[in-house]
C-alpha cells in the first residue's frame, strides 16, 4: 500500500513538471514567431541557405538581432531544464528503487512479525515471521481475510479482529496488547501486538500489526510467578523469623519473625533494626562482625540477643547473606532462630558438667585409694603371704622325707594333702597377683606380631609334656596393635586352658590359633578338641574363681580367664566362648 502512494505522487510530480515545463516554451515559441518566423521562417526555408544557422544568425536584418538572442536563450535554458529534469527524475527513481530495497529488506528481516491489512480485513502484505507464527506459507495469506484464514487453520482469528477493530476504531494505537492464541499445531501462544493506522491526506487507507511471540517469556514469567509464590509460602511457613533490610532498615519480615519480636501487621516496617538490640555497642558489633563475614565467606552468622515489643530479651542465631554479592546497597536478607531454650539447655548442661566433673575428681580419688589399697594389698600378699605358704609346704614335705618311717598312712596322707593344698594357695596367689598387675600397670600400645606369641607359648607348654602328641595349627602372619606383654599373658591363659582341656581326648588332640572377618572387624580365636563345657554356664567364664569342672577334673584357680577378659578390655574389645561338651570350646576375641 504504501510503495502504491509513493508511486502515484512520484508519477503526478513527473506530470506537473513537464506540463509547466511545455506551457513555459509554448509561451516563448510564440513570442519568437511572432517577431521573427512570421516574416522570415519562409525566406530562410525555401532561399536554402548553405548553413541553416548562418540564415539564422546573418540573413536575420539586425534590427531582429534582440529576437535571435532571446530564441537562442530559449533553446539553451530549455535543454539546460530537460537535462536537470531527465537527471532529477533518474535520481530519485534510484533513491525511491534503495528505499525499497531498505524497506523490504527491513520488512522481511524484522525479527517480529509485520501485518498490512486493507480496512476489509484482507491481508495486503505480511514478513516471514508472520507465515512462522500462524503456521502457513507467506503466500496463503496475503490476499485472505481473517475469517478465511480461520477456516483454513481451523483456529479462533477473533484475537486478530478484536485488535484490528480497535486500530481502525483508533484505539489502543501504539500501546501493546497481549492476546492468547491458537496455532495451526494446536499450541497455545502468547503474542504480543503493536497496532498502527495507515493514512493517507488524513484518511485511513489500512492497518498496521506489528506482533511479538512472547510465549517463552510468559512461561518464564509464570514459572517466576510459581518461584516467587512458592518462596512466599515457604517463608510464611517457616519455623524461624525472616527479614530483609537496606541500609540496616527492616523494610520486610515472616510472620515467624514478627511473632517472635511481638510485633504484627507492619510495625517493623521502615524501622531501624538498632530497636532489635539490647544496646548501641550489640548494634555496631553485630553489623562489624556480620559484614566482615559476608565479604569473607558470603554469609555472616553469629549469636546475639534480640529486645522483643515487651522489653523482654530472646537469644538468637542470626545469620546474613547479601541479596546481591556485588551491591551491598541492595539489601541484605537475614534469618533469626530463637536458640533461647537452647542456651538454657546449654547452661544447664555445662554446669551438670561442671557437677560431673567434681563427682568424677571425688570418685577418682576414691579409686586412686582403693587402687592403693590394692596395690599395698598385693604387696602383702606378695610378701607377706607368699612366704608363709612356702614354709607350709616345705616343713611338710620335709616330714615326709625325714620321718615318714614314724607316721601311718593317714599322717602320711594328711601332710600330701597339705603339701597340694600349700601349692594350690601359691598358684592363686601367683593368678592374683598377675590379675592385679594387668588391670594396673600402664599400656604401651605397638604392632604385636600375634603368630609369633602363640608359637612361644605352645612351645612351651609342649617342654613340660614332650611325650603328648598333640596337633598344633597357628595362622601365620597374625599381626595387632596393642600392649605386647598384656597380649602375650592374654594367650597364654587361652592356649594353656585348650592345652590342658585336651589332656584326656580319645582322638589325638588339636589346639588351632587364627582369626577371621565378621561384620568388617577382625576376630581372632583359639579352638579346641577337648573336653567342652555347658554354654548354659557361659555367663561365668569370666568370673573370678567361678570354675566349670572340678579340681580332680582339671587343675586351675578360676582366675586366668578372668584375667584374659581384663586385658581384652583393656584393648576396647570383646571376648567370648562358644562350646559343646565333648567336642571342644573356641574362644574369640577383638582388639580394637
Amino acid at each position: 500500500m504504501a510503495r502504491k502512494m509513493a508511486r502515484h505522487k512520484r508519477t503526478l510530480s513527473i506530470v506537473g513538471s513537464t506540463a509547466a515545463f511545455g506551457i513555459a516554451f509554448w509561451i516563448v515559441d510564440g513570442v519568437l514567431y511572432y517577431y521573427y518566423f512570421r516574416s522570415n521562417l519562409r525566406r530562410m526555408i525555401f532561399e536554402t541557405p548553405d548553413n541553416l544557422s548562418e540564415a539564422i544568425l546573418l540573413d536575420v536584418p539586425p534590427d531582429d538581432l534582440l529576437t535571435r538572442i532571446w530564441f537562442l536563450v530559449a533553446c539553451i535554458v530549455g535543454g539546460i531544464l530537460i537535462a536537470l529534469f531527465v537527471s532529477r527524475q533518474r535520481a530519485a527513481e534510484q533513491a525511491l528503487r534503495h528505499s525499497e530495497v531498505r524497506y523490504r529488506t527491513l520488512f522481511e528481516t524484522a525479527p517480529e512479525s509485520i501485518t498490512l491489512f486493507a480496512l476489509d480485513g484482507t491481508i495486503l502484505d505480511c514478513n516471514e515471521q508472520t507465515a512462522h507464527i500462524s503456521g502457513l506459507p507467506k503466500e496463503s495469506l496475503v490476499g485472505k481475510t481473517l475469517a478465511e484464514i480461520e477456516v483454513m487453520t481451523g483456529g479462533n482469528a477473533q484475537p486478530y479482529r478484536d485488535v484490528f477493530l480497535q486500530a481502525v476504531r483508533g484505539e489502543n494505537i501504539g500501546k501493546p496488547v497481549e492476546v492468547e492464541v491458537d496455532s495451526i499445531d494446536r499450541k497455545t501462544r502468547w503474542l504480543e501486538m503493536f497496532p498502527s493506522r495507515l493514512e493517507q491526506d488524513g484518511m485511513l487507507v489500512g492497518v498496521q500489526i506489528i506482533m511479538r511471540d512472547i510465549t517463552e517469556r510468559k512461561r518464564a514469567e509464570a514459572a517466576l510467578g510459581h518461584s516467587e509464590n512458592t518462596l512466599r509460602s515457604i517463608f510464611k511457613a517457616a519455623p524461624i523469623g525472616i527479614g530483609m533490610t537496606k541500609d540496616r532498615v527492616l523494610y520486610w519480615s515472616n510472620d515467624m519473625l514478627r511473632r517472635m519480636l511481638g510485633y504484627s501487621g507492619d510495625e517493623l516496617w521502615e524501622k531501624s533494626a538498632r530497636m532489635l538490640y539490647e544496646s548501641e555497642e550489640e548494634y555496631w558489633r553485630v553489623g562489624r562482625e556480620k559484614y566482615e563475614d559476608i565479604r569473607t565467606y558470603g554469609v555472616g552468622t553469629l549469636e546475639t540477643r534480640f529486645v522483643r515489643k515487651d522489653g523482654s530479651v530472646m537469644d538468637v542465631l542470626l545469620s546474613s547473606s547479601p541479596i546481591d554479592a556485588k551491591d551491598f546497597s541492595v539489601g541484605v536478607t537475614f534469618t533469626a532462630l530463637d536458640i533461647t531454650e537452647r542456651k538454657r539447655a546449654e547452661s544447664e548442661l555445662r554446669q551438670l558438667n561442671e557437677d560431673l566433673e567434681r563427682r568424677v575428681r571425688e570418685r577418682t580419688k576414691e579409686l586412686q585409694a582403693v587402687n592403693d589399697e590394692l596395690k599395698a594389698f598385693a604387696y602383702s600378699v606378695s610378701h607377706d603371704l607368699r612366704a608363709p605358704v612356702r614354709h607350709i609346704d616345705g616343713f611338710s614335705r620335709a616330714l615326709l622325707e625325714d620321718h615318714a618311717g614314724q607316721l601311718d598312712d593317714a599322717g602320711r596322707d594328711y601332710l600330701l594333702r597339705v603339701c597340694e593344698a600349700s601349692q594350690r594357695m601359691g598358684h592363686l596367689i601367683d593368678d592374683l597377683l598377675t590379675l592385679s598387675h594387668v588391670s594396673q600397670r600402664d599400656m604401651v600400645n605397638k604392632p604385636v606380631d600375634l603368630s609369633a606369641l602363640a608359637r612361644q607359648a605352645l612351645t612351651a607348654l609342649q617342654a613340660t609334656q614332650p611325650e603328648r602328641p598333640v596337633e598344633i595349627v597357628i595362622s601365620d602372619g597374625l599381626q595387632a596393635t596393642g600392649d605386647e606383654g598384656l597380649i602375650q599373658i592374654a594367650l597364654e591363659n587361652l592356649l594353656g586352658n585348650a592345652w590342658k582341656f585336651t589332656g584326656k581326648c580319645a582322638s589325638l588332640a588339636r589346639i588351632e590359633f587364627g582369626s577371621m572377618d565378621s561384620d568388617g572387624q577382625r576376630v581372632y580365636y583359639v579352638r579346641d578338641n577337648g573336653a567342652g563345657f555347658d554354654m548354659a554356664y557361659a555367663d561365668k567364664l569370666f568370673a573370678v574363681f567361678q570354675r566349670l569342672h572340678a579340681v580332680h577334673e582339671f587343675e586351675g584357680t578360676g582366675v586366668g580367664l578372668a584375667t584374659v577378659q581384663r586385658i581384652i578390655r583393656r584393648h576396647g574389645g570383646h571376648v567370648w566362648a562358644d562350646s559343646q561338651i565333648g567336642h571342644g570350646a573356641t574362644f574369640y576375641f577383638t582388639l580394637a
